[in-house]
């Protein structure tokens, strides 16, 4: 099973995205993110929120296991990019690309792991029966006064 994030016009340049993305590619998605997390670039932090988001969509949608899944692919494309000039020599302008990525995170299930799913815990409650709770013997302690304004001094 395969599960998809895509993050879209990111204002980080796809080189540097890459750069992060090849030092977590051999890693599990839940490692990846503690790793991302001392890293202190801003493309980290983007690709961070990226992995997060599959690794929530799997848990919540297709009900699977966080630590069952694996990377399929990280693939790091190029979005828009925004034309600038910048001033340069003798009054003329010098035009410049601000450049944006777009991520894409597929997610599968490891080969080994196939069959665990998160399974839904019933409390008694949905079953119609309240739960018994222990009666704990309660240990009563001697309240004191409160001191008044004058007596600390």
């Amino acid at each position: 099973m395969r599960i998809q994030a895509k993050h879209k016009y990111i204002k980080v340049s796809p080189k540097k995205l890459r750069f992060v993305a090849k030092s977590i590619k051999a890693l599990k998605p839940v490692d990846a993110l503690s790793r991302l997390q001392l890293v202190q670039n801003r493309s980290a932090k983007m690709l961070a929120r990226a992995i997060k988001s599959a690794i929530d969509n799997g848990v919540a949608v297709h009900k699977i296991s966080a630590d069952t899944l694996t990377f399929a692919e990280i693939r790091i494309d190029e979005g828009v990019f925004l034309r600038r000039m910048r001033p340069g020599a003798r009054g003329m302008a010098r035009p410049y690309h601000r450049r944006s990525s777009h991520i894409t995170i597929l997610l599968e299930t490891s080969k080994k792991n196939v069959g665990t799913k998160v399974e839904k815990v019933e409390t008694e409650k949905t079953q119609g029966k309240l739960p018994e709770t222990p009666k704990l013997p309660v240990a009563r302690t001697k309240t004191s006064p409160k001191p008044s304004a004058t007596e600390g001094k």
